[in-house]
């Protein structure tokens, strides 16, 4: 989140006679008690978008420092429910100046415009599947915001979709902490030559993004060792291979995180939850 400095220049608001306005409000509600300050609400058929403060029962506007929250959702309806997701937000001076720009995950173009129903359909399927993606690169099977999920497949907006992401450089700096966890000058060697395999298989098509981020577990131990003989390991096996599809392979997507866990359970006892 960055901060901001100019109102909207095009913020709506629903009606509050609009009877899905409450029920949008109430789908991003955090906890019962808080309330919200409308910057910009906007409905298009099923799908909608919010730019908020949020307020406590006493009037109190959430800030950090000296800067007020900015919070933004996009929703779905489905089965006539509206189910949110969270799509970032920002910082403001005040509650008068407030930006309610949006932005794709993963994107440095210009602002995304929510003027239409395709506008929010379009950044809801890029929030979903970078939730999906990021889950799934952690260890975890659980699809958030599984209603959302069901309910863009019902409206035929994400049948199924590629898990790969970018596979994040290890640097220098890592490279150093992990040498001075070292006990030996063998260790410092075999650490310097993992780092250096790491290097090259960052940008293999063979090594899987689930694979190179499920393996990020030896950085708990500051060991680059652990790190390379993980993704040497799992890159070989044929359920761990890469552009895989999160319908079409789930049962080989979760074989392959099952076995990476196993993987760091043996070299980590203990500390792989």
């Amino acid at each position: 989140m960055g901060v901001i400095g100019h109102a909207s220049a095009v913020a709506a608001d629903l009606p509050r006679s609009d009877p899905d306005r409450a029920a949008i409000l109430e789908a991003a509600r955090p906890v019962p008690d808080v309330k919200f300050v409308v910057k910009d609400l906007r409905k298009f058929g099923d799908f909608a978008f919010l730019c908020a403060l949020e307020q406590s029962t006493d009037g109190a506007i959430f800030g950090t420092d000296d800067q007020l929250d900015v919070y933004q959702w996009v929703f779905v309806r489905h089965v006539g429910k509206w189910h949110a997701i969270e799509a970032g937000g920002a910082f403001a001076r005040n509650a008068q100046h407030v930006s309610c720009e949006t932005h794709r995950v993963g994107a440095d173009s210009a602002p995304q415009k929510m003027e239409s129903e395709q506008d929010i359909a379009s950044l809801a399927v890029n929030l979903v599947e970078e939730q999906i993606r990021s889950a799934l690169h952690y260890h975890q099977m659980v699809d958030p915001n599984a209603s959302v999920l069901r309910a863009l497949q019902s409206k035929n907006l994400l049948r199924d979709m590629s898990i790969e992401r970018d596979k994040n450089p290890y640097d220098t700096g890592q490279l150093q902490i992990a040498k001075q966890h070292c006990a030996s000058r063998n260790c410092a060697g075999e650490t310097a030559e993992a780092f250096q395999l790491l290097s090259k298989a960052r940008t293999d098509d063979k090594v899987s993004s689930l694979v190179w981020a499920n393996c990020q577990y030896g950085l708990r131990a500051h060991n680059l060792v652990f790190i390379q003989r993980c993704v040497s390991t799992a890159s070989r096996l044929p359920y761990c291979r890469p552009r895989m599809k999160l319908t079409a392979d789930r049962k080989d997507i979760g074989r392959c995180i099952g076995n990476i866990r196993a993987m760091c359970e043996k070299e980590l006892p203990g500390l792989c939850n």
